[in-house]
């Protein structure tokens, strides 16, 4: 009992010495076009690095606020963005189709229906933006070289708190079979929301059929590698997931095509096209971080 006590004790004085680390760190807001923002909330992982997480999953009205700035136009970002899609397209029109914009926006939703190939190429958009206006709280970041990208898995799992689910996720049980405006859920104890449930997240992170890991840890040409047949991880769970599934180590969940793999405490689904770069669901969205550039 006494070993018990010491134990909870010890445990709640790191998370008060977690806690003051962390207030101590700025957080940051991304401006972007017609009046959109984004909040970035620090994030120390165990090895100390630190990194900025978008508070939420992006909306919809965040999303195509960014895509209807044309960041891209001037022939220099114009250059660089026919290296976003694995196949070049002919023009303007032609890179729009490319990105899936919804014709009414649920402004509040997270943006869903998106591939990874299609989040990928929003964050580039972004870190144009972003040093296209040099905003001045920005200037130290963008000196560091960080970049706006999709999150790993590890720094994922670093945002994610040990938190009641019912008042934290929107999972099968109590979503109404739809997908929910952000933020209306409590946020995590690290500030947080929608990390479990409301819509599974991309990440940066590629599969490796047959082998354990089950992901790779992504570097600079894996993660910038758009290819059709690629797949990449999205974690977290959805509106359509089960509660007892919606967890940190399920990758997705859909009980039709589940396999059982041989590490403790850890099930994830059967290696399946619902993870090709190119594949979209209404259960599928993503956020942001800003932090080092994958190497």
């Amino acid at each position: 009992m006494k070993q018990t006590i010491l134990l909870l004790l010890f445990s709640w004085l790191l998370s008060l010495s977690y806690a003051a680390e962390q207030s101590s760190i700025p957080k940051y807001v991304l401006n972007l076009p017609d009046n959109q923002q984004i909040q970035l909330l620090p994030v120390t992982m165990e090895n100390g690095a630190i990194f900025w997480m978008s508070e939420c999953e992006v909306t919809q009205e965040q999303y195509v606020a960014l895509i209807h700035a044309r960041v891209w136009e001037s022939t220099k970002n114009l250059e660089e963005a026919k290296t976003w899609f694995n196949e070049p397209y002919k023009n303007m029109k032609s890179f729009m189709k490319r990105m899936h914009v919804p014709s009414v926006q649920m402004k509040s939703l997270p943006m869903h229906s998106v591939s990874w190939d299609e989040a990928f190429a929003w964050c580039e958009m972004l870190n144009m933006y972003v040093k296209r206006k040099e905003e001045a709280d920005l200037k130290e970041m963008v000196a560091k070289n960080y970049v706006i990208r999709l999150p790993t898995v590890k720094e994922w799992r670093s945002a994610c708190g040990d938190d009641n689910k019912n008042t934290v996720s929107w999972y099968s049980q109590n979503s109404s079979g739809t997908p929910h405006p952000v933020k209306a859920k409590e946020a995590n104890s690290l500030g947080f929301y929608d990390l479990l449930g409301n819509v599974s997240e991309w990440t940066a992170n590629a599969m490796q059929p047959n082998r354990l890991p089950y992901w790779t840890e992504p570097r600079g040409f894996s993660y910038h590698k758009v290819a059709s047949e690629i797949k990449r991880i999205h974690i977290g769970g959805s509106w359509k997931t089960d509660i007892a599934d919606c967890k940190l180590d399920l990758l997705d969940a859909r009980p039709a095509a589940r396999i059982i793999v041989m590490i403790p405490g850890i099930e994830i689904n059967r290696i399946t096209e619902k993870y090709i770069q190119g594949f979209k669901s209404n259960e599928i969205g993503f956020r942001i971080v800003w932090a080092a550039p994958l190497q």
